[in-house]
């Protein structure tokens, strides 16, 4: 995007609008501006030496507010349809969409879903200019009362008297909305579908009146909405909660909302994960430890975490009077109650502390998601007590290690952001510079590129965020890299620095898998369930055609298993085809198939998982292939 400055005597003298100001080859393409650093409707009225950037359609940008435009679309369809039946609440964007949250008189279905769609192309179609007011706080309430919003008049009275907001219009269809938005309903065009229904209590409380979602997708054009539908549909095909389920890993249960139940071939994957990470762990001189699974209530209220995070505490009941407990959210508090155990000094930092933390907290049930969004779940947490001296370098030491342990995992396509001062902030401002700084610095030395987002770090300290990028496309944030300046001053955690005076260490929160739970879901969808060799719990599936094949096929077992390669049987009398399924839902690597005349022959049958062919080989061929396979992963 270029910018330029506003001039008002270069433009005729009627001009008011930002709009009259678009260069004739951008009418139609530009639907809002950046002005001054914040994005308005080309509605509004420069003032001179205003600094504007035009945000085209197809821009990121351009696509964020086409998906703000949809949500309005599809409640004003709502409302075309249903009229007084239905009661609207919000419509954010989301990634990639958009959703809008109603509560109906009689429940929408996913049948309606196809006439909704209709409505908001009509819609569409229609140009129906979209025009911004600024209200009064009380005609808002008044106009929204009478048209028996209840929701929008509950957002309404939690502003302050006094203050406007504004609504935007488009027909006989009015909204609250910060904006921007385009100037009409054309700008949507048909790049747009909605896909689902699911519930959400109002406002996510629990206590509150479960509601009607409905989700949709919205893109600059028809072509990125095909592109995006496609990508849909081979999700579907990847859906961890299917596979991890076929292949006899895992599966939730209602008896236990939001907790995984292992299977044994799931925790042979889970072992290996962990195996893996603590040898790494070992390599880079952290020290593994093991803290409680609950604590007093009183820790929290230290930390900050119980004004923060109670909602999404667990609070255990009281015996004998004691104090109240919860179960721990997070495993920071813990370690540095390791860390204040005995003396410190400058001598013994860094400091790495490494816990494979079991944490809990509070989820909506609407929002539990397979093993990606759990209420119990495993992180690969450590926290690294350090000078401010030595922040630079454990951040280059760790960043080195979050890649190695990702490309070991399959990912390469790995963003970067710097996250910095929020306006929340404590600590000084050249506290804030020279933390920046530093990660700036080793960012840069290791050659790593990255954007800022400004103003987005945590209240006591910037922080680093890895985003991966799966076989889809699509992004996860999973490592993070906090400094932390604040805990250890609530919690009271020194060391005696070089001058024999006591000092605070500077805090490092760091995760590269995050969740274990959710890096093994999104590595399963990522390679649709064929782990890698080394991660996979069989690594190859033997298969009998007949019961005069066994004999040979434990001679097979023997052999490969003598040299190191996870071997699965299945020698039941059932047919191949049958067994082959099953080999196949399993998701194990190489298949062989022994019938009578592989055994005569001593050959056997391999399939390599996604292949359609079989291939015959001598049993010293297949174990050189699976060896060479297996060399290439092993940890």
């Amino acid at each position: 995007m270029s910018t330029f400055l506003i001039n008002k005597e270069k433009t005729p003298l009627n001009t008011k609008e930002l709009r009259h100001f678009i260069p004739k080859d951008m009418c139609g393409s530009v639907v809002a501006a950046l002005v001054n650093g914040k994005q308005l409707d080309l509605s509004y009225n420069p003032k001179e030496n205003d600094s504007v950037e035009w945000i085209h359609v197809n821009s990121c940008e351009g696509e964020e507010i086409i998906r703000h435009d949809s949500a309005h679309l599809l409640a004003q369809a709502l409302k075309d349809i249903w009229q007084d039946d239905i009661s609207i609440a919000i419509g954010p964007t989301i990634e990639n969409g958009f959703y809008y949250d109603l509560l109906a008189k009689n429940p929408i279905s996913e049948d309606d879903l196809e006439n909704i769609e209709k409505r908001m192309h009509e819609i569409v179609s229609a140009n129906i200019p979209i025009v911004r007011h600024v209200w009064s706080r009380d005609k808002a309430l008044d106009f929204f009362r009478k048209q028996n919003e209840e929701f929008k008049v509950q957002i309404i009275q939690d502003i302050p008297e006094g203050e406007s907001l504004s609504v935007y219009q488009q027909g006989n269809f009015f909204d609250l909305c910060r904006g921007p938005h385009a100037p009409s309903t054309s700008f949507v065009g048909d790049g747009f579908k909605l896909l689902r229904i699911a519930g959400a209590y109002w406002r996510g409380d629990s206590n509150n009146v479960m509601l009607q979602r409905i989700y949709g997708t919205a893109w600059s054009s028809k072509k990125r909405l095909n592109e995006h539908l496609k990508i849909i549909e081979e999700a579907k095909t990847r859906d961890h909660r299917l596979l991890g389920e076929r292949a006899q890993l895992f599966f939730t249960s209602g008896v236990s909302k939001g907790s995984v139940f292992w299977m044994p071939d799931g925790w042979k994957v889970w072992m290996r994960m962990e195996e893996y990470i603590r040898e790494k762990l070992n390599q880079n001189s952290y020290h593994e430890i093991r803290t409680p699974l609950f604590f007093e209530k009183s820790l929290w209220e230290k930390s900050g975490h119980q004004e923060k995070f109670s909602d999404s505490m667990y609070f255990l009941e009281q015996h004998d009077h004691e104090p109240p407990s919860s179960l721990k959210p997070m495993n920071c508090p813990a370690h540095i109650e390791l860390f204040k155990k005995y003396p410190k000094t400058y001598k013994d930092l860094p400091l790495r502390f490494a816990e494979f933390g079991c944490c809990s907290r509070y989820e909506p049930s609407g929002a539990l998601f397979g093993i990606m969004r759990l209420r119990n779940f495993t992180q690969d947490d450590a926290h690294i007590f350090c000078t401010e001296d030595q922040v630079q370098q454990e951040a280059e030491s760790f960043c080195s290690l979050l890649f190695e342990v990702y490309k070991h995992f399959g990912f390469t396509n790995i963003q970067v952001c710097l996250s910095t001062k929020p306006t929340n902030a404590l600590g000084n401002h050249a506290l804030w510079e020279r933390a920046e700084e530093s990660l700036r610095t080793a960012l840069n030395n290791m050659g790593i590129p990255f954007t800022v987002n400004e103003g987005e770090g945590a209240f006591y300290g910037p922080k680093l965020e890895f985003i991966l990028q799966d076989a889809l496309k699509r992004k996860w944030q999973c490592g993070t890299l906090q400094l932390d300046y604040i805990l250890p001053q609530r919690l009271n955690a020194t060391y005696t620095d070089e001058s024999d005076k006591k000092t605070h260490p500077v805090l490092m929160h760091r995760a590269i898998l995050g969740s274990m739970e959710r890096f093994l879901a999104i590595l399963i969808e990522d390679t649709k369930g064929i782990l890698p060799m080394w991660l996979a719990p069989w690594q190859v599936a033997i298969l009998t055609i007949t019961q005069h094949a066994d004999s040979f096929a434990q001679e097979c077992i023997e052999l490969l298993e003598q040299n190191g390669i996870r071997v699965h049987q299945d020698l039941r009398n059932k047919q191949i085809g049958f067994k082959v399924r099953a080999a196949i839902d399993k998701r194990i690597p190489f298949i062989i198939s022994i019938g009578k005349r592989e055994a005569e022959s001593k050959t056997v049958s391999l399939k390599i998982l996604g292949e359609q062919k079989n291939i015959t080989l001598s049993l010293q061929e297949t174990l050189k292939l699976l060896l060479n396979a297996c060399s290439n992963e092993t940890i």
